[in-house]
């Protein structure tokens, strides 16, 4: 009888180990998926940050793009100011000579 009474307290404290061992287990998981489940927020957060930089670097370059193009009209638009000033320059002096041709005529 002691013998069983004995075997049935090493099967009791054998049990109760198993049940502190599975308590703990379940913590390790809770925790390890409570890690997860962080984990999984931040990698989603930095991938919509992501597309959101990827978003404004598109909007940044379709900016420089028409920035561009301005910079191109504005150099053309230049160009023939340039011109037009150099015709008229011309013009007005070749407008004095005859002014200066008419004057000795009269």
């Amino acid at each position: 009888m002691d013998e069983l009474e004995l075997e049935l307290q090493t099967s009791a404290g054998e049990s109760r180990k198993f049940e502190e061992l599975h308590k703990e287990s379940g913590l390790h998981v809770e925790s390890e998926t409570n890690w997860a489940l962080e984990f999984k927020r931040l990698l989603e957060l930095a991938e919509s940050s992501a597309k959101e930089m990827e978003d404004q670097m598109a909007c940044v370059q379709l900016e420089l793009k028409s920035l561009y193009e301005k910079i191109a009209e504005n150099q053309k638009v230049e160009e023939a100011l340039k011109s037009t000033t150099a015709k008229l320059s011309t013009v007005q002096w070749e407008l004095d000579l005859l002014k200066l041709e008419v004057q000795e005529v009269e």
